[in-house]
């Protein structure tokens, strides 16, 4: 391809027909004349004008030819191979500092996708000069601190033939930004910034990272090519869904949290085989802590997914799930199994905050501390809200519980509410249930705090309903609800409720607050939301009797008991974390008294840290997939690390989703290691520079139209003294 880059010197190409001007305004026009004494000579004069005449139009044609050349070598053309894209390529100035990110996630195995990153970024390597400057980061290390650069080139591609893939998950805009944080360790002046990907799109779904890492690359201010404003080249192979197809374990989880030691948790296994053009089988195998409880055989056609569901009792203490397939073959074994780290323990804690105190079903939350007792798993215990708002009374009274539940309380003061959400804050679940005596403007005052408060959304006006409104689920795939069988419907139609609060529309309320029942006009009657590491609820009606019927009928069971669960489900700190993530356990704990093992049974190095601005033991970031132990004095903890199930699909990496990640065209592409040297112009890239070649023809043709002169006027005087002769 022939590039031009001096193209003002295009307008003076109209020189070159200047001699065809002057030669044809010189151009004599001449009157025949017979002459009897001169026709003798007629046959001489006619040979010397026919080869005169070729002299000249030969001597136009070199004149013309070398006016063309020095207007060419002014244009300074270049040739360069096509660029994968068609054109679009990086023009450097000066030393290069380069970072060069390379994808090294799962998905690299299938196909050896691995060897074709190597391969592209030695080819990149290529087109660097001494004196050059570059950052090798594999995609896995991204969170790790920069390093300086390397100016050895060949210890740059000893570390890119060292390439090998992790279990990490790809994580592109997140790693190209680590790369622009290398890049500010460089001193040379023109910078880029070069991903290395496996051809696959997982990891390109992460608007939020895409958008930092677009506002990185347009930095206001900032000269494009700078170290704050690098050029941006990708790198990746054509890939295309393998022909096999990938069977995976994609998903595992349990119904709902906490599990509680003695009774069934359900748990869901997620499989799917993505692409391929045949059915595969193979033997779903589910472990617990190593021991097989359940296999079956499966068989999943191309694009299938299913939802395999069991149900498992569990010891209390903690446990690690396995779901492993077996007995096939497909281009990627890192899915294959998935785990999931659970605690399940004996009882519960929840404490019932009543503004009306009561023994057995009396009191604003009696038919509530029935409801939990009843099923087991709970210990429970009613305090009035006069004591909990005693000095120094409700922090003590909140020691170890995991569920508050506020009843019918007028108001709390500052101390009692500031409890409640430290409480929440920590990890822990607080349900508000709103009756007769509450204040909704209280609660929108101090309990909502235009939403920096404890509630999921600001409590309305007190409605009554005369005969009552039927109110329904509308959420039951929330698992707060996991209790309601498919018909659960059915469970609603005979509930009353005869008053409540009205709680917000969807529009009104915090993005994160879900709605799990409604009335029949639409109006949520039970919202919950996430606060801090734990979740706040609010039911909009009293749950005495005294508004509606619903603490008598069979829906209040498992609406109460799935709401009190998720409320104070999560096991923190988390268990089951993705690969690459640390681990922390809380307390101040001497390292040596401590052993953590991974899945190999190999020991990790523990330390000193942080959870939550207190003291921890910490160990990480965790690179392999599988089961953790970490035993401590007189207990075992159990953890899990996953891989990113979507690394599974190995899904092509298109154009149009490049485009619309980074919302730029013209972005520098090259698929093969040919075609990498044609992005960029510069250094010890495969670009030619034609000017000199044409100069060196214009000194040639400047030569040869002085000798064609000298021959021209020697030939006219000859024939003018053969006319005259």
């Amino acid at each position: 391809m022939i590039e031009f880059a001096n193209l003002a010197a295009l307008t003076g190409a109209a020189v070159a027909a200047v001699p065809i001007v002057i030669h044809l305004a010189q151009r004599r026009r001449k009157r025949r004349l017979d002459w009897g004494a001169m026709r003798f000579l007629q046959a001489a004069l006619a040979a010397k004008r026919r080869r005169l005449a070729w002299d000249r139009w030969l001597l136009l044609a070199v004149r013309t030819l070398l006016l063309v050349a020095v207007v060419g070598a002014l244009l300074r053309p270049q040739w360069a191979p096509e660029s994968a894209a068609g054109g679009p390529r990086v023009e450097r100035a000066g030393r290069v500092a380069a970072a060069l990110v390379l994808d090294d996630s799962p998905s690299t195995v299938a196909g050896d996708r691995i060897a074709a990153v190597r391969a592209l970024a030695l080819a990149y390597l290529d087109t660097l000069a001494d004196g050059d400057s570059v950052s090798i980061l594999p995609a896995s290390r991204r969170a790790e601190p920069p390093g300086d650069p390397l100016y050895d080139l060949e210890a740059a591609r000893a570390l890119v033939r060292a390439l090998a893939p992790t279990a990490r998950g790809s994580a592109p805009a997140e790693a190209a930004l680590a790369g622009i944080d290398h890049l500010a360790r460089h001193a040379n002046p023109h910078a880029e910034l070069v991903l290395v990907g496996d051809g696959r799109n997982d990891g390109w779904h992460d608007p939020a990272a895409f958008a930092a890492l677009r506002e990185r690359l347009a930095a206001p201010g900032a000269r494009a090519g700078s170290r704050a404003r690098p050029y941006l080249l990708l790198l990746h192979p054509e890939a295309a869904p393998e022909d096999d197809g990938n069977l995976a374990v994609e998903a595992l989880a349990v119904d709902a949290e906490p599990v509680l030691a003695g009774s069934p948790a359900g748990l869901r296994i997620g499989l799917r085989q993505a692409g391929g053009s045949r059915r595969q089988e193979a033997l779903l195998r589910v472990a617990v802590d190593g021991r097989t409880v359940h296999e079956e055989r499966i068989g999943l056609d191309p694009g299938e997914r299913r939802e395999v569901r069991l149900r498992q009792t569990l010891a209390a203490g903690d446990h690690v799930v396995e779901a492993r397939l077996a007995g096939h073959r497909d281009p990627l074994a890192a899915d294959d199994a998935r785990h999931l780290a659970l605690s399940a323990e004996d009882a519960l804690g929840a404490l019932l905050i009543e503004g009306v105190p009561g023994t057995g079903l009396d009191g604003s939350l009696g038919p509530v501390a029935a409801m939990l007792e009843a099923g087991g798993g709970w210990t429970v215990r009613r305090l009035p809200a006069l004591a909990f708002t005693d000095p120094g009374r409700a922090d003590a009274a909140l020691a170890g519980m995991r569920l508050a539940v506020v009843g019918d309380v007028a108001a709390l003061d500052h101390r009692g509410l500031g409890a409640l959400e430290r409480f929440a804050a920590a990890g822990n679940g607080v349900l508000v249930v709103c009756g007769p005596a509450v204040d909704p403007d209280h609660l929108r005052r101090l309990w909502w705090r235009d939403g920096d408060g404890l509630l999921p959304a600001a409590p309305g006006a007190r409605r009554d309903f005369g005969d009552g409104a039927a109110p329904a689920p509308t959420a039951l795939q929330h698992p707060a609800l996991a209790g309601f069988p498919p018909g659960a419907a059915a469970a609603w139609t005979d509930v009353r409720i005869r008053a409540a609060i009205d709680l917000p529309g969807a529009a009104d309320r915090p993005v994160d607050a879900v709605a799990l029942v409604a009335r029949a006009d639409g109006v949520a009657l039970v919202l919950v939301r996430p606060r801090g590491l734990g979740r706040a609820g609010i039911i909009a009606t009293a749950l005495d009797g005294s508004d509606g019927d619903l603490p008598w009928r069979p829906a209040a069971v498992p609406l109460l008991r799935g709401l009190a669960a998720w409320l104070a489900g999560r096991s923190l700190p988390e268990r089951t974390l993705a690969v690459g993530s640390a681990i922390a356990w809380p307390g101040d704990i001497d390292p040596a008294t401590a052993v953590l093992t991974g899945p190999d049974g190999e020991r990790t190095a523990l330390r000193p840290g942080v959870w939550e601005g207190g003291p921890a033991l910490a160990a990480g970031p965790l690179d392999q997939a599988g089961g953790w132990t970490l035993r401590l004095p007189g207990r075992e903890i159990r953890y899990a690390t996953v891989i990113d199930h979507r690394e599974s699909t190995l899904a092509p990496l298109s154009e149009a989703m490049v485009t619309e990640a980074l919302q730029r065209a013209g972005t520098p592409v090259a698929h093969r290691p040919d075609q990498v040297p044609a992005l960029v112009i510069g250094g010890t890239a495969r670009v030619h520079d034609l000017w000199p070649w044409l100069l060196a023809t214009a000194c040639i043709l400047l030569l040869v139209e002085g000798w064609l002169c000298r021959r021209t006027v020697t030939g006219e005087r000859r024939a003018e003294g053969v006319a005259h002769g």
